[in-house]
């Protein structure tokens, strides 16, 4: 998938444990130019926050790269107990990480420091989406969506949707604030 945005930047994973990065040359220019970023291993999903960060989440870790220098910046502390299938960074530069020991994890953008760990789920959180308003939604193995607020220092869970008879494993969030699973 290509961004078509002046100078975006597109980033991809592969099994070979390999990150790419593609950066827009311009329409007129019509290519693209990857380049692989150093120190990936075993990464399972990624999300770039609009501070220049890359997010890579896998075995129960985070890995941090910048996208500017494509050095990697740091490995988040705390770890989730398995393997981490989802990463969203919200507009507040909130990073959001969901896990196969069913919870949601928040991070600090600046620093990586952990803000809050949201447990509601009962089996693998599959798949998160963030509102611009922080309004958070995890799908999951256990085939609910929980809904969660998170803002002014605190995370709480509001209701859980039910209805699928599956996996949800996968969440899209529309501008007028529809919720596709």
């Amino acid at each position: 998938r290509v961004c078509r945005r002046w100078h975006a930047v597109c980033v991809g994973a592969t099994a070979k444990k390999q990150a790419w990065q593609w950066r827009w040359a311009g329409y007129t220019h019509g290519g693209v130019l990857p380049r692989t970023i150093p120190g990936v291993s075993h990464v399972r999903t990624l999300a770039v926050g609009s501070n220049g960060k890359l997010y890579g989440g896998g075995n129960g870790g985070i890995q941090v790269w910048s996208t500017v220098t494509n050095t990697h910046l740091q490995t988040l502390e705390e770890r989730h107990t398995a393997a981490v299938l989802a990463l969203v960074v919200g507009n507040d530069g909130t990073v959001y990480s969901a896990s196969a020991d069913s919870t949601v994890r928040l991070w600090s953008g600046e620093d990586g420091s952990p803000l809050h760990t949201l447990e509601r789920h009962t089996h693998s959180v599959t798949c998160l989406a963030v509102g611009s308003d922080g309004t958070v939604y995890s799908g999951s193995e256990d085939t609910t969506i929980c809904v969660w607020t998170h803002g002014r220092g605190e995370s709480r869970h509001i209701r859980a949707l039910e209805g699928h008879d599956d996996t949800v494993r996968s969440l899209a969030l529309s501008n007028s604030c529809k919720l596709y699973s």
